[in-house]
C-alpha cells in the first residue's frame, strides 16, 4: 500500500443523508416488568440492550470528538458532528429506562457499573 491517503468513495448526492441529533424519548411508567407478552426471556435479552447500549454510545461520543480536530472533509466532519449528537441522545433514550427497572424491582447497577468499566477503562 502506498503512503497515499486511501481515497473512500462517497454515495451520490441524492443517498447522503445529514446526520442530526433528534430528541428521543419515551414514555415507561406503564410497561410491565414483562413486556413481550408471555415471554420474559425475550424481554429481558432485549432489555440487555438497554442496559449495555448507553456505555458504548458514550464511548463513541468521547471517541469521536477526540478525532474531530483532524478531519479535514467538511462534509465527513459535518457527519461525524451529526453522529456524536445522535449517539449522545442515544444514550440518554436508553438510560432513561434505567429507573423504570428498578420500579419493577431489577436493579442494574451492578451491570451497568461492569459495562461501563468496560468502556471507559479498558477501552478507554
Amino acid at each position: 500500500m502506498s503512503n497515499k491517503q486511501a481515497r473512500v468513495p462517497r454515495p451520490v448526492e441524492s443517498e447522503h443523508i445529514p446526520l442530526k441529533a433528534r430528541k428521543v424519548s419515551f414514555s415507561w411508567e406503564d410497561t410491565p416488568l414483562h413486556w413481550v407478552p408471555g415471554d420474559p426471556f425475550t424481554t429481558h435479552t432485549i432489555n440487555v440492550l438497554h442496559l449495555l447500549l448507553p456505555a458504548g454510545e458514550r464511548w463513541f461520543v468521547h471517541v469521536y470528538k477526540q478525532v474531530l480536530p483532524y478531519i479535514r472533509d467538511e462534509r465527513l466532519r459535518a457527519d461525524v458532528i451529526g453522529f456524536i449528537g445522535q449517539e449522545a441522545m442515544h444514550s440518554q433514550a436508553h438510560d432513561e429506562v434505567l429507573p423504570h427497572l428498578r420500579e419493577q424491582g431489577l436493579d442494574p447497577t451492578p451491570y451497568t457499573a461492569q459495562v461501563d468499566w468496560l468502556f471507559e477503562k479498558l477501552l478507554g
